[in-house]
């Protein structure tokens, strides 16, 4: 097999490139279709709207004439300016895997690494299925390491019941806000969160990766707390308040998609913590009643054991998917 890279993806190919995401077994959503859901359309979609992304490189990986891998690889500018220098991360990545790719995945790992080294960048990030051993190995290969593991479980209401904008559930009081009622939920829950995350969170990826200054890791995730409770990075959120002091929050995106293309109310998941107390649980609970929603993901790092445990023992509750975060580091900053 003689696989080469070229840069740009020409018009006759576009479809083509969007037809491998459509049919990638290792695709986000492929799991849907457990619930009887195909959501093979949507990942096409994600794919159309990737290529789209201006100042976009598109990496393809040609055999014979015939398209058989291509990735989508962009500057990170946010990440870039909290940091100090610069990254970019795969937007898109979608390989033919009718026959063994191995070949193919490292061709185009390695045009990756090649392309950001070019452009100055000194960071690439790109995610992976937890099963998708080709690509892992294709992947660490060429100087990627994996950097965290998430797994994420779905929820599914069973018996939905009235919405509330508060309910009791047990000790802890659960709070729940969407769209414009996000900003007005009450500012020292916001604060208090934003605090615990710039001062104690060390699961993320950024932390684990030696690159990266940990002070700075903790301040990206504080000031996404602070985007979620303004309303700006999340479409609904709920809080865990205990003898009047917030314990936890978990905020989600809508999956527009899945509302255009199913007709259902899916949310993914955002940031999310908690200080314990039964906090999570709660929110779970409560969320395990609401009639806001047809599935609701939660992302939930492999070490958060309590958190893993909390989902994993809920009846209305299931693993959708684990995958790894691989980041490449080039250079120093």
């Amino acid at each position: 097999m003689a696989v080469s890279v070229q840069r740009g993806l020409g018009s006759s190919d576009r479809e083509a490139a969007v037809g491998l995401a459509s049919s990638n077994p290792f695709d986000p959503l492929r799991n849907y279709l457990h619930l009887g859901l195909d959501r093979s359309a949507d990942a096409g979609d994600r794919f159309r709207s990737a290529l789209d992304t201006e100042g976009a490189s598109v990496l393809c990986a040609v055999d014979g004439g015939v398209l058989r891998g291509v990735a989508v690889v962009a500057h990170d500018e946010r990440l870039s300016q909290h940091f100090g220098f610069g990254c970019a991360s795969v937007r898109a990545f979608a390989v033919d895997r009718s026959e063994p790719s191995a070949g193919v995945l490292g061709v185009l790992a390695a045009a990756m690494r090649d392309l950001v080294g070019a452009s100055g960048e000194r960071h690439l990030s790109v995610r992976a299925a937890a099963d998708d051993f080709e690509m892992l190995t294709a992947f660490q290969s060429h100087g990627f390491l994996v950097a965290d593991t998430m797994v994420t479980h779905l929820l599914s209401p069973t018996n939905p019941q009235t919405a509330l904008p508060r309910r009791d559930m047990g000790k802890v009081e659960v709070l729940v806000a969407y769209g414009a009622e996000i900003e007005r939920l009450p500012a020292r829950l916001g604060a208090t969160m934003t605090e615990v995350l710039r001062r104690h969170y060390v699961l993320s990826r950024f932390h684990a990766d030696p690159l990266f200054d940990d002070d700075r890791a903790g301040e990206w995730y504080a000031q996404w707390c602070e985007r979620a409770f303004s309303g700006s990075a999340a479409d609904g959120m709920m809080v865990a308040v205990h003898d009047e002091q917030p314990m936890g929050f978990i905020s989600w995106s809508k999956d527009h998609a899945a509302e255009k293309q199913h007709g259902l109310s899916i949310f993914g998941s955002g940031l999310g913590a908690s200080l314990g107390r039964g906090a999570y649980a709660a929110m779970v609970e409560f969320a395990a009643i609401s009639p806001t929603f047809a599935h609701a993901e939660f992302d939930v790092h492999v070490s958060n054991f309590p958190v893993n445990r909390v989902l994993g023992r809920h009846p209305a509750s299931r693993i959708l998917r684990v995958s790894h975060a691989l980041h490449l580091s080039i250079g120093q900053p």
